[in-house]
């Protein structure tokens, strides 16, 4: 632990710049061990515990982020987007880990992951970006037996791709 966290273990404001520094140096590992720490010491602090789960996601502990997520309360403020940025995250890469596996929970990883719950502190944006859990979820509907739905899902994201990435007028040319 560092000297000043280990000086003044029970101030906060201590924890979040060190918590920073070591996700900003892709040592995902040591934050996750800051974050569970001050955690335990500050058990109904939303914003430590975003910082966990994004420390944990970086690492592939996707099931321990969703089970902090259906646990935390956000409060709208500015950290509000992260949480359900976190949230699809979660649920979209356990999603990936399961297709083959078991593509019906994938599924449900990935409709889950395009809900908004109210909990994490920001409402459903009017048209949210949801193609890559669309088309993933095609993918895992097609593994699952079901070509109606996977088609359906696929042309969701086909439908809410802009015209010129799909027409080779400009942007994307696939």
């Amino acid at each position: 632990m560092p000297r000043p966290v280990s000086l003044e273990p029970g101030t906060r404001l201590l924890r979040l710049p060190l918590i920073q520094f070591l996700q900003e140096a892709d040592r995902w590992e040591d934050a996750v061990v800051a974050t569970a720490d001050a955690r335990r010491r500050f058990p109904d602090d939303f914003n430590l515990a975003l910082l966990h789960v994004q420390s944990l996601n970086e690492i592939g502990r996707y099931q321990e982020s969703i089970a902090i997520l259906d646990e935390i309360r956000v409060l709208p403020s500015e950290h509000a987007s992260m949480s359900h940025t976190l949230f699809a995250a979660a649920h979209t890469m356990a999603a990936t880990d399961r297709i083959r596996a078991d593509p019906l929970a994938a599924a449900t990883h990935l409709r889950t992951a395009m809900t908004w719950p109210e909990t994490l502190g920001q409402g459903r944006p009017y048209e949210p970006e949801e193609r890559l859990q669309r088309y993933l979820l095609g993918t895992a509907l097609e593994a699952a037996g079901d070509d109606a739905a996977a088609r359906e899902a696929w042309s969701a994201v086909v439908d809410r791709t802009p015209s010129d990435a799909l027409d080779g007028s400009g942007g994307w040319q696939g």
